[in-house]
């Protein structure tokens, strides 16, 4: 349909995986981040400005997304 859809509220890599399958190429949810301060979303959006890549601190299986 050439609409660009993310998947909210993944909180488990049971979902990424599932999404994954299904092609999801974005996705969002307490897997990936918890909610943030304003103040903290923004310093992080100023430090990966250059590459993009949102730190995460336990990886989780973000390369099937969208393969």
């Amino acid at each position: 349909m050439g609409r660009t859809v993310v998947a909210e509220g993944i909180e488990t890599q049971e979902q990424c995986d599932f999404l994954a399958a299904a092609r999801c190429e974005l996705a969002q949810g307490y897997l990936f981040s918890k909610p943030l301060e304003e103040r903290k979303a923004f310093r992080i959006l100023h430090e990966i400005k250059g590459h993009g890549v949102w730190p995460v601190e336990s990886q989780p299986q973000l390369a099937k997304l969208g393969s």
